[in-house]
């Protein structure tokens, strides 16, 4: 009992014992803010990523290398547990403006039957209605206000998926664009856009080009996605891009559970015996094949950002060494009388090891509540620095994000902080060390 009360005592009555535990405390909310934080970006990009991909896509290694697309489909539509397929063809395409000093560049032209489309991912979700598109515009240029919510209500709130391409009045083909493509070209819903491609790409030979009428616009959330795609009617596209209505370039598969889609990709590989004689030009992938880079860049940036504040925490963890053998050299007439009492030198070594771990477990568990207060209100917290500044820490033109996502993994939280933990107790065993190899006459003898 006696190791208990001396080490809360010489804990308590050291101003710098505070400091200590106040910079472990910071290191641990700033460490439990960046897991939430990237754990909500994370969470956000793999939820958006899966909406625009399909669960599965089996695609052909050609260019537009799929005769009988329907076949297909119905062949791997009789696999169980697939939900529903939707056949697309899709080329790189050079996209320019109507009219002098209209802008250049390249894009994606991808057909598709929009019914089907929204079948097997979440196309609907990401079709902008006229109010949402005209809010979306109107907030590049300024924060909309009470009368331009007035003026919008004018707008049809609501598109249905299976009529996205209708409504052109010029007679040109049909086409979606990005939000991004639509802003940085200054196109209009009625407007016309040209598009160049061609049918062998690995040659650039038999280029053609066709004008489309701007009809709609989507916004997925992903930049590259809003700024690069274009959307055509399946048969339009076919036309366009290879001149044979029968050709495809893949199809989009959705399956009733998407955390099965490992499982569920050997099984259509099995089914419909993709990679061996007579389907060796096809392939299946999953939504986490297709984007494999980005998601492992953002899960290393996360643990890249968590080693570094361990690191950093680590560096805190020095004030409590550097704490605990000053206060072996002040207490060395103390320790001199409590070994020669009869105290161990194991009693000795666990007062100030105890010390270290008290360190280490108060500010781990201050900081964890202060960690999960802002993470909380971090939203309000940045609208507030807004508000004072004009300046938002997490801009949305920047992160494409309405709001700061957060989510919170209590096992990565334990793990950090039993960490942190760990980190204040050994660091404290080197000045226990000293202490308890003293020995009590020569402590006595130097006071």
């Amino acid at each position: 009992m006696y190791r208990l009360f001396l080490s809360l005592r010489y804990l308590r009555t050291r101003v710098v014992s505070y400091l200590a535990i106040g910079g472990m405390a910071l290191g641990v909310m700033i460490l439990v803010i960046v897991l939430s934080v990237m754990g909500g970006f994370q969470r956000e990009f793999r939820e958006r990523i899966r909406g625009i991909d399909s669960h599965l896509t089996v695609e052909s290694l050609r260019f537009y290398g799929l005769r009988d697309a329907e076949a297909l489909c119905r062949e791997i539509e009789e696999v169980p547990d697939v939900v529903a397929t939707a056949p697309y063809i899709e080329n790189i395409t050079l996209v320019r403006g109507v009219g002098p000093g209209s802008t250049k560049d390249f894009g994606f032209l991808r057909g598709i039957d929009p019914a089907r489309e929204a079948a097997v991912g979440s196309f609907g979700e990401f079709l902008l209605s006229p109010r949402e598109r005209e809010r979306e515009l109107l907030s590049r240029q300024r924060p909309p206000t009470l009368d331009d919510e007035e003026d919008l209500a004018r707008f049809p709130a609501a598109v249905d998926p299976a009529r996205a391409f209708e409504g052109g009045h010029t007679g040109f083909p049909p086409v979606l664009v990005g939000i991004e493509m639509f802003w940085e070209f200054g196109l209009e819903v009625g407007g016309l856009v040209r598009c160049l491609t061609s049918s062998d790409v690995e040659r650039m030979k038999d280029s053609q080009e066709e004008t489309f009428e701007v009809v709609g616009v989507f916004k997925t959330g992903i930049w590259d996605n809003d700024r690069r795609y274009l959307y055509a009617p399946l048969d339009v596209a076919r036309r366009f891009i290879v001149g044979d209505t029968s050709r495809s370039s893949g199809v989009s598969v959705r399956i009733r559970d998407h955390g099965r889609v490992d499982e569920m990709k050997g099984r259509l590989n099995e089914a419909l015996g993709l990679g061996l004689e007579g389907r060796y030009h096809l392939r299946c992938y999953t939504w986490k094949d297709r984007k494999k880079s980005l998601l492992q860049a953002v899960e290393m940036e996360k643990w890249l950002l968590s080693f570094i504040l361990i690191f950093m925490v680590a560096l805190m963890a020095l004030n409590v060494l550097s704490i605990l053998i000053m206060s072996v050299v002040e207490k060395t007439r103390d320790l001199g009388i409590l070994r020669a009492l009869g105290g161990t030198s194991g009693g000795v070594l666990s007062i100030f090891t105890a010390q270290g771990h008290f360190i280490g477990f108060f500010g781990a568990t201050i900081g964890l509540g202060m960690g999960l207060a802002f993470t909380r209100y971090i939203n309000e917290i940045a609208d507030g620095i807004e508000a004072l500044t004009g300046y938002h820490p997490f801009p949305k033109k920047i992160y494409y994000l309405d709001r700061i996502p957060t989510d919170l993994d209590l096992g990565e939280v334990a793990i950090c902080v039993g960490v942190v933990i760990l980190i204040g107790f050994l660091f404290s065993v080197p000045a226990a060390y000293k202490a308890a190899r003293m020995d009590p006459v020569d402590a006595l003898r130097y006071e």
